[in-house]
């Protein structure tokens, strides 16, 4: 995690979700975003989250492996999160096909970029054009 705000995710199936439990570290409640920002103290699979540390730190987290999720979205920006391992882009199955209107874009300490890939623990933004589903890993 870079210090400050972080794009993150739950990547495994864990036994005790509360953001609390997970990052103790953090300085801040857990935002999602659904059409304006909320605060959640229990993370779901496969949201994302804005969560904010004190400082720059390695975030260990311990649970069962996921290898593929499906997250429900709706038009307009929504921020995915992530399954166990690494998945393109390219791979994302879009029910129905076609709705996804942008890049996905992932946060660092130097802003955003568009990401090429979904990795653990971290989360995207993108663009939906319709309400569906993307399906991610296999």
């Amino acid at each position: 995690m870079i210090g400050e705000w972080n794009m993150i995710s739950v990547p495994l199936s864990v036994t005790d979700s509360r953001t609390t439990t997970l990052f103790p570290t953090a300085t801040s409640n857990a935002f999602a975003y659904d059409g304006a920002y909320v605060r959640r103290d229990t993370l779901l699979h496969p949201n994302g989250y804005w969560l904010k540390f004190g400082s720059a730190q390695t975030v260990s987290l311990t649970g069962f492996t996921r290898i593929a999720d499906t997250l429900n979205v709706v038009a307009g920006w929504n921020m995915v999160g992530s399954v166990s391992s690494t998945v393109p882009v390219t791979s994302i199955i879009q029910q129905p096909g076609g709705i996804v209107a942008s890049s996905y874009y992932g946060f660092t300490s130097t802003g955003y970029g568009a990401a090429t890939s979904i990795e653990p623990g971290k989360s995207y933004w993108v663009k939906i054009s319709a309400p569906g589903k993307l399906i991610l890993g296999q």
